[in-house]
């Protein structure tokens, strides 16, 4: 049973209500309506999972904290990936100055002042710059020549205007979305009163209102001048008032921990505080997660699925060699493997598919590789560290990242000690791992020698994952580790999620609104159309009844097509598929039933929908019968592939959404209930004597080549 970390500042929506949590206990939780505090909710740890893993269900981290939701206000858009694509690049590049400021700062290298700033500039310029033309490059190869847009530095004021937005918001990116109106004042204004008075007064500034110095020292002047008035009514001297300037030096030696704890939680202080010498600890699972890409040390072969058994030596040395790069993320609390992923060149997709995994049950995979214990290790984001690579500073790695309530962390260059965890992990995975595969190549060629790496290189791209899937699962998460205390990843896994808290995984509506294929669609009588299937909600109702725009944003998870989001006046709704047959059917399953049905009914004009049914059925044994044989895992799909999908099955199945005809039933003889009369059953797609249906339509007397009215399934060609 896993206890997931919440807060009384998220949201929870479950049973169409809005929910806030009320108390925790070691058996569950009880959460309050939001709009009725009277009412409750009380959930057992694994109920609550099992509710989050609803389509419906939705779980908003830090939705009431008042900087975040300022922010989410002030911005217009629950996450970066809603913004345009230009003002996603702005809040980045200021982001990156903003980063490249606090890590100055940390070291005590730079000031909050405009002066500081501005004799920095060239360094924060430069770190700026590098991101973003690693950023702007991408995948492609550095090359001499090619032209990058380099934009101006900002002023200092501007500087110091993003820092302190970016910290009164929680360290929220979306407080540096560009906006005509922000509220407070540019100069910090935090304050305090005296004695047992200022005592009370300085415990104010400390607390998630954030009050500024000046507002607090104003309060205390105030606090003040009121006992005064009370006192000489009394007849009682008054007593000497604090000057402004004295209550804010108090409030500069509080404590730096437990004011920052205070004012933005205690997670936020323990990554603004966190020793660097040490490197950075994490407590609890999901914390911290490192992701990092390394050139897999095996030379492996690019082979179709099962075509390398069959092939001669002679055939094989035909074949092209190359080295893969891995993905990998690993959680530093408990040391264990969240996700593993294989890619030609590093990019931005399979980066995201990275976090992807992290968040899931991946018992799946575990499975099909044969492992013996599952992959069940995940959770939601909170703190996700990478280097600089391109794929890490990718637009939409970062977009991710942010949608799943995670935030992004690049520490200096050259300080290993911050990223130690992954850093080992792929040190382990050269010494132990790779010295047990055929085609292992070496750091340098002294070491390699007359070792023939290219001649042994028998594992093909599919059989390489499966042996890293092996070793993780079975091998490494129940392996002792040192840094555990000789304590396994598994075991450290299992002791702190019963001791501790986790984040809980995104629920469905997120994941697709993070990571879904985002698309533009015209909405017309039946909704939106995508992949042939027909979509619709009472969001794109009333579009099409009362607004004039006919375009629509949505977003579409290849593993469900059971339904989608569609985003309406900047909020995302769900939109059901018409038929209930598409729930639960991936991408990959469609493709195949379509084809099948296509290449056996050409020119039948109707197929029952229960023919479709047991064509999806027998796709899916089938394919989880390759999956279970091949090992494989599917490809990652990018808008441009799904358009291509739909252009490929164009001449698909579409829905007829007819109202169905109303049958008037005769009742029976013993006057109970009516008599279903029982007319010719539907061909069987997959008949047990091998006979196929007949390929043309019959009508009525028999007579072929007629076409008959109908209300179901169809066949269409261009």
């Amino acid at each position: 049973m896993s206890r997931f970390l919440i807060s009384n500042s998220d949201r929870l929506f479950l049973n169409k209500r809005h929910w806030r949590l009320g108390t925790a206990t070691g058996a569950g939780y009880v959460f309050e309506a939001v709009d009725d505090p009277g009412v409750t909710l009380g959930l057992s740890s694994d109920e609550l999972a099992e509710r989050l893993m609803d389509r419906d269900s939705l779980f908003e981290r830090g939705y009431f904290d008042p900087g975040r939701s300022r922010a989410r206000i002030d911005a217009g858009v629950e996450c970066l990936r809603d913004l345009p694509k230009k003002t996603q690049h702005i809040v980045l590049w200021r982001w990156g100055y903003v980063e490249a400021f606090l890590a100055l700062y940390e070291r005590s290298l730079i000031k909050r002042t405009e002066t500081s700033i501005s004799c920095a500039m060239y360094d924060l310029q430069k770190e700026v710059d590098t991101i973003d033309v690693i950023r702007q490059r991408g995948n492609r190869k550095k090359r001499a020549g090619r032209k990058s847009t380099i934009q101006d530095a900002p002023c200092p004021r501007s500087v110091l205007e993003w820092v302190r937005r970016f910290e009164n918001s929680g360290r929220d990116p979306l407080s540096l979305v560009p906006g005509t109106h922000r509220s407070g004042n540019a100069v910090s204004r935090f304050c305090i009163e005296g004695a047992k008075l200022i005592a009370k007064e300085l415990g104010k500034y400390a607390t998630i209102q954030r009050p500024t110095k000046r507002e607090v020292a104003r309060d205390c002047v105030d606090a003040f001048r009121k006992l005064n008035k009370e006192r000489k009514a009394l007849g009682i001297p008054p007593i000497s008032e604090p000057s402004k300037r004295c209550i804010e030096r108090k409030i500069g030696k509080l404590d730096p921990y437990q004011t920052y704890a205070g004012r933005y939680g205690v997670a936020a202080a323990n990554k603004k505080f966190a020793a660097i010498e040490l490197g950075i600890k994490a407590g609890y699972p999901m914390e911290r997660i490192e992701i990092d890409e390394w050139n897999v040390d095996v030379l492996t072969l690019i082979t179709e699925i099962g075509a390398l058994d069959t092939m001669s030596e002679e055939q094989r040395a035909g074949l092209i060699h190359e080295r893969l790069w891995l993905y990998v993320a690993i959680d530093c609390a408990t040391r264990c493997i969240l996700a593993l992923r294989l890619a030609s060149t590093p990019n931005a997709d399979d980066a995201v598919l990275t976090l992807a995994d992290a968040t899931r049950d991946k018992s799946d995979l575990s499975k099909q590789a044969g492992c013996v214990n599952a992959w069940t290790q995940h959770g939601g984001l909170a703190a996700v560290v990478t280097d600089n690579g391109a794929a890490f500073t990718s637009i939409p790695f970062v977009n991710a990242i942010h949608a799943l309530g995670g935030g992004p962390e690049r520490p200096p260059a050259g300080i290993a000690s911050l990223r130690g965890r992954i850093e080992r992990l792929f040190r382990s995975f050269g010494t132990e791992l790779m010295a047990l595969l055929a085609g292992r190549t070496f750091s340098n060629p002294i070491d390699r020698g007359d070792y023939p790496s290219e001649d042994l290189a028998v594992h093909s791209r599919e059989t390489l994952l499966q042996i890293l899937t092996l070793y993780v699962v079975d091998i490494y998460h129940h392996k002792p580790h040192a840094g555990l205390g000789d304590e396994t990843p598994a075991d450290c896994w299992k002791r702190l999620e019963k001791s501790r808290s986790i984040v809980p995984p995104p629920v469905p509506q997120t994941r697709c609104r993070a990571l879904g294929i985002e698309l533009t669609r015209k909405v017309t009588r039946k909704g939106v159309t995508v992949l042939g299937n027909d979509y619709a909600c009472d969001a794109l109702r009333e579009m099409l009844r009362h607004s004039h725009d006919t375009q629509v944003t949505i977003r579409v998870d290849p593993a469900e097509l059971g339904w989608i989001m569609v985003r309406v006046d900047g909020i995302w709704h769900v939109a059901d598929a018409l038929r209930s047959v598409m729930n639960g059917v991936s991408l990959a399953d469609w493709r195949l039933t379509v084809l099948e049905l296509r290449s056996r009914h050409r020119r039948n004009a109707a197929l029952h929908e229960d023919l479709i049914v047991r064509t999806l059925q027998k796709i899916r044994e089938i394919n989880a019968a390759q999956l279970e044989t091949m090992r494989v895992r599917l490809p990652y799909l990018s808008a441009e592939d799904l358009k291509r999908e739909e252009r490929q099955l164009g001449l698909g199945l579409t829905i007829d959404v007819d109202a169905a005809p109303e049958i008037d039933l005769p009742n029976a003889e013993d006057g109970f209930g009516q008599v279903v009369p029982l007319g010719d059953t539907p061909p069987d797609l997959f008949s047990i004597n091998g006979v196929e249906e007949p390929q043309t339509a019959h009508s009525p007397n028999g007579s072929p080549g007629e076409e008959q009215p109908n209300d179901d399934w169809g066949l269409e060609e261009d």
